[in-house]
């Protein structure tokens, strides 16, 4: 990866992550998802929707009334 990437979004709930995804991605942005979580027990860790550097501010602009 030769961005900086930020975080814009947290969640312990994938599908809510993947819903933030779409929104950006729809909107032209380029979007990483990196999952946190144990993959045995769930509710141990997050998942965090990530950004370019660049795209932070439209990206939370985007989010700010997601609310799935």
């Amino acid at each position: 990866m030769d961005q900086d990437w930020t975080e814009v979004f947290r969640t312990s709930h994938e599908y809510r992550a993947v819903l933030a995804r779409d929104i950006l991605e729809n909107h032209g942005l380029k979007v990483v998802i990196m999952n946190q979580q144990d993959r045995s027990y769930l509710t141990f860790g997050t998942i965090a929707v990530m950004v370019p550097e660049s795209d932070k501010d439209q990206a939370i602009n985007l989010l700010s009334d997601f609310k799935p």
